[in-house]
């Protein structure tokens, strides 16, 4: 942490507050990683050694490691009997007219009550603020990412803080101001979290932007049995030690307002994927959560109609394709049962031709034999002829002569040629009957899976 004006800082106002003496800031002050300020006199009396040179903030107990120049810079002060006079003189608080010894850690000390982190500026909405990252200047005079906090420290005057030590004390003890501790608890602050008496609370708020704190006059109905603590206008957001996932040794400080992701620290901002990006301080970024979460939420709910819609539309259609599938169906099998009647009906036609030739076909081929035995004959009659064997040759006639007084074998010839036409007809119907039932059986495979789909679907 580094030393700076408070005019020197961006979005700093000139009339900042030391959170330690209550002192409005004129010149040089030290700002904290919890961005609460500390006059020079304050920072080097609450200068530590711990390992490195840190710095505890008494509002918040947020702790911010200082860099080795202004560390040095503020031990100087505290050497330098003429500086530690003059900033004794020009920073110290009128509660505290003592004067002590820098050098002297065991000597009393009284401090005012703890100031809380002062109001900030309304922000615009979400949907049109564009905070660009912070400069190297502004990290470098801050060192947001320079933070050291072992435990997680909370705010002593967070809700839970304030409720647990009213809960804790006597009844009597929870009824006095939270600062003298003498006094009666007569006002509450809501910015402070603290109850106070009249004179601490005037004293507190007198001056700054402490007397734009909401006060809350403190009734008898708020100390009965039911009521822990005083309300509470707005929840308190305690300072606690997050660590960076890119960055573990660095806290997280900013929120992506691009990206919309998870908080960043200040490296990823000016080195990192954020690079570029336009930030907001996390702080300020979870005043928007709000009015954000509303937006989301009329976007879901015009969504979720948006989808309601749809889905009906789907139905809709989805019904009218079974429709429409279910008359195709029932067209399909009107039409595979007459193509079945059909060929059932060729099928018994064919048969039945098929018995009344078969008679012809065996008549057929007992012409066939005995155009076979002619011929024989024949053929012997003529060779013993030739020879002049008359005997053979007489007996071959014979035989010849009783052949030939059977049935004619040329109607008979004319008669197997046309029972062979009929059978070549009957086979080119089989062959017909055939190739309809295979298509027949194409035709039922798809139709099969077709109607197995509104089930499946069902």
């Amino acid at each position: 942490m580094s030393l700076g004006t408070p005019a020197s800082c961006a979005g700093s106002p000139v009339d900042e507050i030391c959170a330690r003496c209550g002192r409005s800031l004129e010149s040089a002050s030290l700002l904290l990683v919890c961005e609460h300020h500390l006059c020079l006199q304050c920072a080097a009396e609450s200068l530590e050694k711990r390992g490195t040179h840190v710095v505890q903030c008494k509002a918040c107990n947020a702790v911010t490691e200082v860099d080795a120049a202004a560390a040095s810079y503020l031990e100087g002060l505290c050497s330098s009997p003429s500086q530690s006079t003059r900033l004794a003189s020009g920073f110290a608080s009128p509660a505290v007219q003592t004067s002590r010894d820098l050098s002297d850690d065991t000597s009393p000390m009284v401090l005012p009550p703890p100031v809380p982190q002062p109001a900030r500026r309304k922000e615009p909405s979400w949907s049109n603020s564009a905070v660009d990252a912070p400069s190297k200047e502004r990290l470098g005079k801050t060192k947001l990412g320079a933070a050291v906090c072992s435990q997680p420290s909370v705010s002593p005057n967070s809700p839970s803080s304030v409720i647990e030590s009213m809960e804790n004390v006597p009844q009597g003890d929870a009824r006095r101001c939270g600062q003298c501790e003498d006094g009666p608890a007569e006002i509450h602050c809501d910015q402070c979290q603290e109850t106070f008496c009249k004179g601490c609370s005037d004293a507190t708020h007198r001056q700054g932007r402490m007397t734009k704190h909401c006060l809350q006059t403190i009734t008898s109905e708020l100390w009965k049995p039911g009521a822990l603590a005083p309300p509470i206008a707005a929840p308190s957001l305690s300072r606690r030690f997050h660590a960076c996932p890119g960055h573990p040794e660095e806290p997280v400080n900013y929120f992506c307002l691009d990206c919309e992701s998870s908080c960043v620290c200040a490296e990823c901002c000016l080195h990192g994927k954020h690079r570029g990006h336009s930030v907001q301080c996390v702080l300020k970024a979870v005043c928007m959560l709000p009015d954000r979460a509303e937006e989301l939420l009329s976007a879901t709910r015009i969504e979720s109609k948006r989808l309601a819609s749809m889905v009906k539309h789907l139905s809709q259609k989805r019904l009218e394709a079974a429709k429409l599938v279910q008359r195709g169906t029932e067209d399909l099998q009107t039409s595979l049962r007459e193509v079945a009647l059909a060929a059932q009906k060729e099928e018994s036609t064919l048969m039945q031709e098929a018995d009344a030739r078969a008679s012809e076909t065996m008549r057929l081929q007992r012409q066939e034999e005995q155009e076979g035995r002619l011929a024989e004959a024949y053929r012997q009659l003529s060779e013993f002829y030739q020879v002049g064997d008359a005997v053979p040759a007489l007996r071959w006639y014979a035989r010849l002569q009783k052949e030939l007084r059977s049935p004619d074998p040329v109607a008979g010839g004319a008669a197997l040629q046309q029972v062979r036409l009929r059978q070549s007809s009957f086979s080119h119907t089989c062959c017909r009957l055939k190739e309809v039932t295979n298509r027949v059986a194409s035709v039922k495979a798809p139709q099969a899976a077709e109607v197995m789909l509104p089930h499946q679907s069902g």
